[in-house]
């Protein structure tokens, strides 16, 4: 399951949460639960992409499906992206390594 997660990851597709679990077939909770193990071995990493306004200077705003049109006091968006280390990872022992 966890290179599942960092699978997605790598491909730079931009999904919610509820989307990403729906694909790997698990809820969201344990999907957040997973999100948060792999940072602490420093595999992803959360950040901030946009907060109201700077959603226009955002890398991700072409693939967002809903952030983008925010009202400018809105909430940050945060996202989880692939560390260096994830992909190094995901290189050596995840799911197209085997095949």
């Amino acid at each position: 399951m966890l290179e599942r997660i960092l699978a997605l990851l790598s491909k730079g597709d931009v999904l919610d949460r509820q989307a990403m679990a729906d694909e790997i077939g698990i809820s969201r909770g344990l999907l957040d639960l997973a999100l948060r193990d792999l940072e602490r071995l420093g595999y992803v990493r959360k950040t901030q992409a946009m907060s109201g306004a700077s959603c226009r200077s955002c890398p991700a705003a072409s693939g967002c499906h809903a952030a983008c049109h925010v009202e400018p006091d809105a909430k940050p968006v945060y996202m989880w992206v692939l560390t260096p280390q994830g992909g190094q990872y995901l290189a050596r022992f995840g799911p197209s390594s085997h095949a």
